[in-house]
């Protein structure tokens, strides 16, 4: 009975794809295309202010008034 229903599917079309059936067009996703220099996150992304600082040591932690801080660590 099994093979009553394997008779009864359509065949695949078996032809190969080629770039006429997409308007010679080369679709590429966003991220792969070329000739675009990425933006470093560095320059998309600026921290306006830090809420807390949590330490596992008794290091100090200086900051001045321009609002760089910094931390020896080692």
């Amino acid at each position: 009975m099994a093979s009553s229903v394997f008779k009864q599917m359509p065949q695949m079309d078996s032809r190969v794809i080629s770039m006429e059936d997409f308007g010679g067009k080369v679709i590429r996703a966003p991220s792969l295309k070329r000739g675009k220099t990425e933006e470093r996150i560095t320059d998309r992304i600026k921290l306006e202010k830090v809420l807390g600082v949590t330490v596992s040591s008794n290091a100090a932690l200086a900051s001045d008034s321009n609002g760089t801080i910094a931390y020896p660590a080692g």
